[in-house]
């Protein structure tokens, strides 16, 4: 969960970071644009069940590495928005554990033995589908 709440606050200063350091112009406009995107993964992502949206960011990330080559500003905005992109990329390689089985995701509904079926007999000791 520490890791979506990084995603959530490193997309609220890309959003500040031209107003807070006073610049504008076209690398403005793409933390404005890429700010929300992020936090609105990262508030997505901080649910378990949801976890693999900060993968989402990784794209996210990729631009703003690669946004200050493209375009030109102070030295400043250009490192801030490399290490956000070094930050959201490390923090979405983190590793989240389960706290509770989720039955096996949508990937479980072309499985014929899937997951959640398995647990539930375990659990209860039989088939859960039988009238016996």
């Amino acid at each position: 969960m520490w890791t979506a709440i990084v995603h959530v606050i490193t997309g609220l200063w890309l959003m500040a970071m031209p107003d807070v350091l006073g610049s504008g112009g076209r690398l403005a406009d793409s933390n404005h644009i890429a700010g929300p995107v992020i936090v609105t993964f990262g508030l997505i992502a901080i649910w378990d069940i949801n976890k693999c949206f900060l993968k989402v960011n990784f794209l996210v990330s990729a631009w703003l590495i690669f946004a200050p080559v493209v375009v030109q500003h102070t030295t400043t905005e250009i490192i801030l928005n490399i290490t956000a992109g070094i930050v959201l990329i490390a923090t979405a390689l983190v590793k989240r554990k389960d706290k509770y089985n989720y039955g096996g995701g949508w990937i479980s509904l072309f499985q014929k033995h899937p997951q959640h079926i398995q647990s539930t007999k375990n659990t209860y000791g039989g088939d859960e589908h039988s009238n016996t």
